[in-house]
Formats: C-alpha cells, structure tokens, sequence
C-alpha cells in the first residue's frame, strides 16, 4: 500500500515510494533465517551471501499477505514512472487499458532477499524485458542500491562515492524504483550488516 511517493529525476524516470507499515510479527515471521537459501546469479558475478526466501518453507496466506501488500501499489508506481518518462515509455491510449489489455497485473517478479555482511552486487543493467526496477528497505538498512550512467569500475566493493550519482534512501518501508534503461546501471556496496529487502520488476514479458 503506497503512503506517498518523492521524484528523484525524470531522465530516466526514479521515484522514491513510501509504502505503509507492517506488522513486525509478519517481517520476523517471514525473515526467519531458515526459510532462506543462498541465492543463484547464474552469469552475474557477485558474492555469496545473498540469500533468497524459499517460498515453499512459509505460510501461503501470510506470504499472500506480505506480498500483496507492497505489489497493490505496482499499478501506481508503473503510472507515475510512465507519467515522468514519456519519451521512453510512451502511452497513445489510456493508461487503464494499456495496463490490463497488457496483463501487467500477471508480470511482476517479486524476490524477498537477506543480505548478509560481505556481500556485494557490482554494477549491472537488468534483463531488457524489465520495465522497471525496484528495491524496497524492510528495516532501515546502512547499505543501499548505488546507481551510475554508465558501467563504472567497481572500486572498493562499491564504497567509492566518486563511482556513482545516486544512493537510494535505506529507511524502512521505503523503496527506489526506476525504469530500466541502459543509463541505470546500478549495484549494491558491500554489506556490512545484515540487510532485509525486497527486490522486484515490472516485466513486459515472462
């Protein structure tokens, strides 16, 4: 459920989203450390140490309702980074339509992921087929997503503050979504402290 939202630029289009709280008895419920695994990158080079919630190892409907929260507002977050990015995400009909004719609704990938310290992702652009990107802080995390124009050295795991332009917001409940293009490369620094978060797509085809 989306409390507000922040424009953070329009080319490309970032917005900083405030989502409504949770319960803490749902986080720690489904944050337990033993509905994780260490998660596959398949061609991607990064560390061990991110690990990714086993879905099959927790409730059905408390997931349901975990999830739904944040993904309930997917719909809003897509039109308000259709609405900033008209030149890369140009809509000739209503929005409405264009949404549910495209069953957008049916193509989001949601992951729920616990980072643990000496993890880090180096910069990368995500799979073309994505619309956007996002990352959303279940605690307040030190360590965030780091973004660059273009595909910077990764220099000192990422902690270099020369390496990138921008720092996503770490606060709980809060997330930074952007349309994907080739100008948002972007990469997490490396983790010192176990992170909570979400990490999640709006697909244009699965």
């Amino acid at each position: 459920m989306v409390k507000s939202i922040k424009v953070i630029q329009t080319d490309p289009a970032m917005i900083e989203v405030e989502f409504n709280p949770l319960p803490q008895k749902l986080i720690e419920y489904i944050f337990d450390k033993q509905n994780f695994q260490q998660q596959s990158f398949e061609n991607l080079v990064v560390e061990n140490g991110r690990l990714a919630l086993q879905v099959e190892k927790v409730d059905r409907k408390k997931l349901a309702i975990f999830r739904d929260h944040f993904t309930s507002g997917f719909k809003t977050i897509t039109k308000r980074l259709v609405d900033l990015d008209v030149l890369r995400l140009p809509i000739f009909y209503d929005f409405e339509d264009w949404y549910n004719n495209n069953d957008f609704k049916n193509k989001q990938a949601f992951g729920v992921m616990l980072d643990m310290p000496g993890f880090s992702q180096p910069f990368h652009l995500d799979n073309r087929f994505s619309m956007w990107a996002g990352s959303i802080n279940l605690e307040d995390n030190d360590t965030t997503t780091i973004f660059t124009t273009e595909n910077n050295h990764w220099i000192n795991q990422g902690l270099d503050p020369s390496e990138y332009y921008y720092k996503a917001n770490g606060k709980k409940f809060t997330g930074t979504f952007w349309v994907n293009t080739e100008n948002n490369w972007h990469g997490v620094p490396l983790v010192k402290k176990e992170r909570r978060v979400i990490v999640c797509n709006q697909m244009l085809a699965v």
